[in-house]
């Protein structure tokens, strides 16, 4: 999506160093909090099991806070203890390698996965959504080190093996599946409308007995500068009958009508972005696109509520963490092996195509469109381009979170899913 503050050095990958303290996501408060916790887990708690899972819950979210600086700013500094004002050699050290970082950001979520209960909860931290976020974390890392050959990190297969591994493990548990009632016209959207988020399908989301999230007027007031929907993600989304939307077309996309982008689409795209006859939900009338709300004419509706919610909040669950996303990580690892089959396919992408009425399945091999190859140039690999492009079609909502941490404890973190990244190496 693109915002009206997307930082220009996003949206032109023209980056500067931040100058100011804090500036740019250089912010360690979090960090202290959680090493905080766990050095005095450690010294102050006999019982080992209850110590190793309270343990276990702190590194999750530390593997996640590393994970969100090292994404941002590549080598970052390690620290696994609270700082004090006097511990000035430590507080004023450069950069630890990028290798060393995500190392140990593995080992924290590899104890997190040992020592989480086997249960399901959308709101408490588990084995489950242990191995979710690792299936995120060790693909982006994994893709990121294979294409990007000039940065000669090591490893790279490695990690997108663990990816695979964390991602079939979790699938294989049974513990999860696609949220679906049937109505292909329907479900993707309500999934996101639903006060308590469907837990067969959501791994970890944020709920709340108060308003909390404001959302809807991100989407809905009139500013010029909202959240909108790029013409790139709206292109990627297929025919209903599961071809390309760019080879349907010849590749004549840029002429299209907005009337004519949505005709024939993949069902996903009317429920995620307002479409000619929409209704919204909260109301009867037909609603007309409003084309100055954002900057780019495509006004998203995923999760925006009625109209009363245009100048405030509210308390239906925001979701962060999708079975949906674990299947797509597991597709397009294998992808990347080199061990992508039919199996495979029909496990994950067909079954998220067959929820949005895509009845075509897809078969192996893979073909791509010269969009997608002049989109991404680091790879030529059908399999791959093409399990991206149903990743991008699934990205997680885009929400603020406050997480209240342990014995009370806060940690507060803002989780970012920018579509710049979705695609992981294989962009600029």
């Amino acid at each position: 999506m693109e915002h009206i503050t997307t930082p220009p050095t996003i949206r032109t990958s023209n980056y500067t160093m931040p100058t100011a303290l804090g500036s740019g996501g250089w912010s360690w408060g979090e960090l202290r909090n959680l090493n905080y916790f766990i050095q005095n887990v450690n010294l102050h708690t006999e019982d080992v099991a209850l110590k190793n899972k309270n343990l276990a819950v702190a590194k999750f979210f530390r593997a996640w806070f590393y994970f969100k600086k090292v994404r941002a700013f590549g080598d970052v500094p390690w620290y696994s203890e609270p700082l004090k004002t006097s511990d000035e050699e430590l507080l004023y050290k450069g950069r630890d390698p990028r290798t060393l970082v995500m190392d140990s950001v593995m080992q924290d979520l590899d104890f997190a996965i040992a020592n989480l209960g086997d249960g399901t909860s959308k709101n408490r931290v588990t084995k489950w959504t242990a191995l979710a976020l690792k299936s995120r974390i060790a693909l982006f890392e994994g893709s990121y080190r294979k294409y990007h050959k000039y940065a000669n990190l090591p490893a790279a297969d490695r990690f997108i093996i663990a990816a695979k591994v964390a991602a079939k493990t979790l699938i294989d548990s049974k513990k999860y599946s696609l949220y679906s009632t049937g109505k292909t016209e329907t479900d993707y959207a309500s999934m996101f409308q639903a006060a308590a988020g469907p837990t067969n399908e959501v791994i970890l989301a944020r709920s709340s007995s108060q308003n909390f999230i404001y959302y809807t007027p991100e989407f809905t007031s009139t500013s010029n500068g909202n959240y909108g929907a790029t013409h790139s993600l709206i292109s990627d989304y297929a025919m209903i009958d599961g071809n390309s939307y760019y080879s349907a077309n010849d590749g004549k996309i840029e002429t299209k009508s907005y009337f004519e982008e949505f005709q024939n689409r993949d069902f996903r795209l009317k429920q995620s972005v307002v479409f000619p006859g929409y209704i919204r939900i909260g109301t009867t009338n037909i609603a007309v696109n409003d084309f100055a709300e954002n900057r780019t004419g495509y006004q998203v509706t995923k999760r925006v509520g009625p109209p009363i919610e245009d100048q405030g909040s509210d308390s239906r669950d925001a979701i962060l963490m999708r079975y949906a996303e674990v299947l797509l990580n597991y597709a397009e690892a294998r992808a990347i092996l080199g061990e992508l089959n039919q199996e495979d396919l029909d496990l994950t992408v067909n079954a998220l195509r067959k929820r949005a009425g895509i009845n075509q399945p897809l078969t192996m091999p893979l073909k791509t469109d010269q969009l997608q190859l002049n989109r991404y140039k680091r790879t030529t690999d059908a399999n791959v381009l093409e399990i991206c492009r149903s990743a991008e079609l699934n990205l997680p909502l885009k929400v603020y979170v406050r997480m209240i941490c342990l014995d009370g404890m806060r940690a507060t973190y803002s989780e970012r899913n920018i579509p710049v990244y979705i695609l992981r190496g294989l962009t600029n």
